[in-house]
């Protein structure tokens, strides 16, 4: 699991996403759009030849975005 979804949220924001999070439900439509934006970056990191293995990587930030547990202090 991800440690700290607020390290996601800041990535998802400079990916071009304002509220990346819906209320404790997953991600929003713009933060989907930055999700695949990284996705892209992490599997062109792969591709260039950088020692990351993109599937894992990206299965973690799957099981993130879908099970995760998200920040509550952004909700306030």
């Amino acid at each position: 699991m991800l440690e700290d979804s607020n390290a996601l949220f800041e990535v998802l924001q400079k990916l071009g996403s304002k509220k990346p999070y819906l209320e404790y439900t997953g991600l929003s439509k713009s933060g989907e759009k930055s999700y695949h934006k990284l996705v892209s970056v992490i599997y062109s990191l792969e591709k260039m030849g950088f020692d990351v293995n993109a599937n894992a990587i990206i299965d973690k930030l799957d099981k993130f975005t879908t099970e995760g547990v998200f920040n509550p202090d952004y909700y306030k």
